[in-house]
């Protein structure tokens, strides 16, 4: 339960390794909403951001006090397999409470392989990664379809368009994704920026927007 951060990630990927699921949750919940869906994953164990954070009553970890220094030895070989549970992800509940959806490590494997092969994603790819990190866009497409082509991933918080501009003239992305309402805010917003390191920018996460129909 965490905001767009490295630890996020770090967390996700070591329990894959372990042979654990993951499920991301909404650092914006309640503490209602949170363990709520804490307590209906099965959940053992909550990474968040220490005292005072939800965690459904479960031992958890604050992100702050994850391990920063190598431990020095080799680790051991990963206890994963393709039918094991990857993510457990959510609807968005519009007919009642969100139900999760589960994704083993095969679903994994074949929605992150078409991405990057329909990006034509290569190590010298950069991608700048602003959507939220507990929805399964931002975790598929924008950081496990990079990260198996070897590019390069920038993660920032929370989408402000000031912000953004900012992290492409600075860090110069070759691509990033967004959703309808992010590109109408950009359009919106009249600061120039310098975009011509990006070679696209796809959009997602709309029931029905193309160029011949912008309603």
């Amino acid at each position: 339960m965490l905001a767009n951060r490295v630890e996020l990630l770090v967390a996700m990927v070591a329990a894959w390794r372990l042979g654990a699921a993951a499920t991301p949750i909404n650092p914006a919940f309640t503490a209602e909403e949170a363990d709520y869906r804490i307590a209906d994953a099965g959940s053992a164990l909550v990474v968040n951001l220490g005292p005072g954070a939800p965690d459904g009553g479960l031992p958890s970890i604050a992100a702050g006090e994850l391990r920063r220094t190598p431990v020095g030895a080799a680790l051991p070989a990963a206890r994963t397999s393709p039918d094991d549970l990857a993510l457990l992800v959510r609807t968005s509940g519009s007919t009642g409470r969100p139900e999760g959806v589960m994704l083993d490590h095969a679903n994994l494997e074949a929605m992150t392989s078409m991405m990057a092969d329909l990006m034509r994603l290569t190590a010298d790819d950069h991608c700048l990664l602003f959507l939220p990190l507990f929805h399964v866009n931002a975790i598929c497409v924008r950081f496990l379809a990079p990260m198996r082509t070897g590019s390069r991933l920038t993660v920032l918080g929370r989408f402000t368009v000031d912000a953004f501009l900012d992290a492409v003239e600075l860090l110069r992305p070759r691509y990033f994704s967004g959703v309808p309402t992010i590109y109408a805010m950009r359009l919106a917003q009249p600061r120039d920026a310098d975009l011509s390191s990006v070679r696209f920018c796809p959009a997602a996460s709309a029931a029905r927007w193309s160029s011949r129909d912008p309603t």
